[in-house]
């Protein structure tokens, strides 16, 4: 069980960076062609990625309670 979740955690740890990466080519080759305001296709994938890193940080500090935890001790 230990080894089958590092695998998975590294598989999604993959998934995100190559999807970030793809991304951040997409918009950089639509400012270069004009399709995208250039200062736009330099940031969009950042604020893209700034969402669900938003969300789940979000999710994860109303979840588990570290925050609540740090602050009893």
């Amino acid at each position: 069980s230990g080894d089958s979740g590092k695998s998975g955690g590294l598989a999604i740890c993959l998934g995100i960076v190559l999807a970030y990466y793809f991304c951040l080519i997409s918009s950089q080759n639509l400012g270069m062609l004009g399709t995208l305001n250039p200062y736009l296709s330099v940031w969009i994938h950042n604020i893209v990625a700034l969402l669900p890193a938003i969300y789940l940080t979000y999710k994860m500090q109303n979840e588990t309670g570290i925050l609540q935890k740090l602050i009893r001790h």
